[in-house]
């Protein structure tokens, strides 16, 4: 029953809680290449699987489908790489 609000909610809540890495990067009004988002999408995956993170899939038409990953991880990765961005609200 819990797994079933928790859906619900997620499908029903307006709020970003995980996208892709050229989401994300858009979001912050970004413009990455396919090799930066690759490497971003590595680091993002590392720390999923460290921290015992589930991580999404959508479909994409190049790729066949690219992963998802928390908001909060995103934040880190970019941080790190981009230090002088301002993340701002997301």
């Amino acid at each position: 029953l819990e797994s079933k609000v928790q859906e619900i909610e997620m499908r029903t809540s307006t709020e970003i809680k995980e996208s892709t890495v050229v989401g994300y990067a858009i979001r912050l009004g970004l413009d990455i290449n396919r090799p930066k988002a690759s490497q971003l999408g590595r680091v993002a995956s590392t720390i999923c699987s460290k921290r015992g993170y589930e991580m999404g899939k959508v479909n994409d038409p190049r790729f066949g489908y690219v992963k998802t990953y928390p908001d909060s991880v995103l934040r880190e990765v970019f941080a790190k790489s981009y230090p002088n961005l301002n993340l701002g609200q997301l």
